[in-house]
Order: C-alpha cells, then structure tokens, then sequence
C-alpha cells in the first residue's frame, strides 16, 4: 500500500475528488460508489494515487484484456495479500477479499478498459463486503456508464454513483497560477504566468511537464523564472510563435 504523496499538488479538483471520496465512505453501504471522470492529462490517475494513499486504501490501474480474476487479484495484492498465486480460483480470491475490504477505499483506475462482468464483479465489493469503490476513467467511461443499451448490471452501479462524481477538466489561469507555478515560483509575474497557462492549456499532465522544463532550463543559465524563461521553455517544446511568444 502506498503512503501519501507529500508533494502531491492538491488542485480544486483533487480536493473535490477527497470530498467525493469521503461521501462515498459515508453512504450506505450499497452506495458506496463514487466515480472521477475528464479527459487525458487532466491529472486524473495522480490524484487517483493520492486519494488512495491518503485513505489508506489501493490504488488498482486496469490492462488491455484484463480478466475479472485478475482485476480482483490486483485489488487484493494493492490491499498487502501477496498469498494469492495467479492460477488462484475465483471463488477463493472473493473470500480473501472479503476480509480485506470492508471500510477500505479501492480506487479502479483505467476504467474504460473494464467491461460489464469487471463492473459487477467490483459492484459485490461495496454491495456484500462494505468496501468503497471509485473508478476513474476518461468521459467515454460515463457515457458507457450512463448508455440506454448498456446492461442492467451497469446500470445498477451507475444508480449507486449518483452524485458521488467529479469532473476533472483544465485549469483556469487562476488555478494553474494558485496550484503550480506560485507555489514553486514565489514572486512569478502575472505576463509570465499568463503565457505558462498559455503553453501548458490549463492540462495538469502538461503544467507539470512545463514546470520541470523550466527548471532545467533555470538551473542552467542561473536566472529566476519569468516570461523569458517559460518562452525558452515554448522553444524547446517547439511551439514558439512567429515573435517568441508562447502559443497553445
């Protein structure tokens, strides 16, 4: 199990996924279903690990062709059980998790690749073991979630997320400002702020990116950050426009 992320940069949305995560622990416990959804790069599956960490709970990402016995084996390895084999049978990963689950949050990242046995098998988690369960995938997720043809089974658990959902989107230049850039440069001007969120378009993914660009590139010619620097920075991203500045 992994310990919380010190330096784990808690964005609106990631305190708004923390809330999210303590209502689902707090529902009842056929409801204890919650869900995190946006686009990629957004800084989805990184808050997904810290949420996990900060409730003392697993954090299990989802493969191509994953198998409902193997996902349930991966939930059990992220609770600390390393006694199951991979050969192991359904029926005896089910009774291992039902005494590692109860009142543990298990985050389920990569949801897109899960299919409806995947979801019911995970649904029994929260329904018949009190576990808590989020999944976090990108809006196709939701829309297969909430889909008129999808199976009752889904739409079960999709009755169970109710309001328990949070959308992660791109950062406001406010946000960016306030979470990324003022914190790890003290003192940074509005101009060059406003091209940082520029060049990084409010993706959390991408600001991180940019920022640890801009720390090379600081480090080099020993100067402080400022619009120079993030131009620098668009230069080596290659998206330099026509008179230097920083361009989407």
């Amino acid at each position: 199990m992994k310990t919380a992320d010190t330096d784990f940069i808690q964005t609106t949305y990631a305190r708004r996924a923390l809330e999210m995560a303590n209502n689902v622990m707090a529902a009842g416990r056929s409801r204890r279903c919650g869900q995190i959804v946006g686009n990629p790069g957004t800084g989805k599956t990184e808050a997904a690990e810290w949420l996990a960490a900060e409730m003392g709970g697993a954090y299990v990402a989802a493969w191509q062709s994953i198998s409902v016995n193997g996902l349930l084996l991966a939930v059990a390895r992220a609770l600390g059980d390393d006694r199951l084999k991979d050969n192991t049978a359904n029926d005896r990963v089910f009774s291992v998790l039902r005494g590692l689950v109860p009142n543990r949050l298990i985050v389920v990242d990569e949801a897109n690749l899960l299919n409806w046995k995947h979801l019911e098998a995970l649904r029994t988690l929260p329904d018949q073991n009190g576990a808590g369960l989020v999944l976090v995938g990108t809006l196709l997720f939701d829309e297969y979630l909430h889909a008129s043809k999808a199976q009752t089974l889904v739409a079960q658990l999709a009755s169970r997320i109710g309001t328990k959902s949070v959308r992660f989107e791109a950062m406001s230049l406010r946000e960016t400002t306030a979470a990324i850039i003022k914190p790890r440069y003290a003192g940074a001007e509005a101009d060059a702020c406003k091209a940082f969120h520029t060049l990084c378009g409010g993706r959390w993914r991408e600001a991180v990116e940019l920022a640890e660009t801009c720390d090379r590139i600081m480090a080099v010619n020993n100067v402080a950050f400022g619009l120079d620097v993030v131009q620098s920075a668009a230069a080596a991203w290659g998206v330099v426009g026509a008179r230097g500045k920083a361009r989407a």
